[in-house]
C-alpha cells in the first residue's frame, strides 16, 4: 500500500493532547478502511444521540 504525507492542524488544549489525538487517528487510519472511517465521521458529525450512546459504551 502507498503512503501519503499530509500537514494537518489539530485543536487541543495542549501539545500532549494534540499528540495523543494524532496517535489515535493514525491507528484508526491504519486499522480501518476509508469507508469505515467516513461512516464514523458521519455519525460523529450528524448523529448526536448515536455518538452519546457510543461514548457511554466506551465509558466516556
Amino acid at each position: 500500500m502507498q503512503k501519503f504525507t499530509y500537514k494537518i492542524t489539530l485543536e487541543a488544549e495542549n501539545e500532549k493532547q494534540a499528540q495523543e489525538k494524532m496517535a489515535a487517528l493514525t491507528v484508526m487510519a491504519r486499522k480501518l478502511t476509508a469507508r469505515e472511517i467516513k461512516k464514523i465521521s458521519e455519525v460523529v458529525e450528524e448523529n448526536g444521540s448515536t455518538l452519546k450512546t457510543a461514548k457511554n459504551f466506551l465509558g466516556l
